[in-house]
């Protein structure tokens, strides 16, 4: 076993096996390859759509789930939507707080929770329906 490489493998095939995986990486084929792959996962992803009412009913810590999901993968969505929800949840993590005992400040969270709930769903409708 003087010439052998990991498993066995000796360095002719083994550099064959390297020199065919460089091909495959490198070159239009490869981007061909990755816009293929892109699209499989896009219209994979776009067949789990949720409609308008769906994403409405959602609560929100599924909404700021769905907005780290599409923050966490850009190359899925639009940069623009990613971006979006990025921004979005960030705002639905600060107003993640124990109640406070002063009513008035307690009604103006929930208000602004609520709102943000809205706004949440109202962003995935729109960038659903436009197919970004």
């Amino acid at each position: 076993m003087g010439n052998t490489v990991g498993v066995g493998l000796d360095w002719s095939t083994t550099r064959r096996i390297l020199s065919r995986a460089r091909r495959e990486l490198t070159g239009p084929l490869s981007r061909a390859r990755v816009r293929a792959r892109r699209a499989q996962i896009q219209a994979h992803t776009r067949v789990n759509v949720p409609t308008k009412g769906e994403l409405e009913s959602l609560g929100p810590t599924e909404l700021a789930a769905l907005c780290q999901r599409v923050a966490d993968n850009p190359p899925l969505y639009s940069t623009g939507a990613a971006n979006e929800a990025f921004e979005l949840k960030l705002e639905w993590v600060s107003l993640q707080m124990p109640p406070d005992s002063d009513y008035m400040k307690e009604k103006q969270i929930e208000e602004r929770r609520t709102s943000l709930k809205q706004r949440m769903a109202q962003t995935f409708s729109a960038h659903y329906d436009s197919g970004s």
